[in-house]
């Protein structure tokens, strides 16, 4: 596994965690994945949202969500751990 991949996931998680639910806060959720958009442009991946999913596009790997682009992010962390091995 790419170590920047995984660098990549431990961010994500992190601005994850500091986003809270739509329902619960809409204009905190919308900047949480504002930034998490940009931190994934910044790396030259894409995160696009849409009907009837969302995917999430980094370091060569690919994760949707039919929850939303959130649930696309947790996916790609979530494969990124798995391919490393991790928990």
């Amino acid at each position: 596994m790419d170590a920047r991949a995984l660098t990549m996931a431990d961010e994500l998680s992190q601005l994850l965690a500091g986003t809270p639910g739509f329902y619960a806060d809409p204009g905190g959720y919308a900047r949480g994945l504002a930034e998490i958009e940009r931190h994934i442009g910044a790396a030259g991946g894409r995160l696009q949202k849409g009907s009837p999913h969302s995917i999430c596009l980094v370091h060569g790997l690919r994760a949707t969500a039919t929850a939303g682009p959130t649930e696309a992010v947790r996916n790609w962390v979530a494969q990124v751990r798995r391919k490393a091995g991790q928990p």
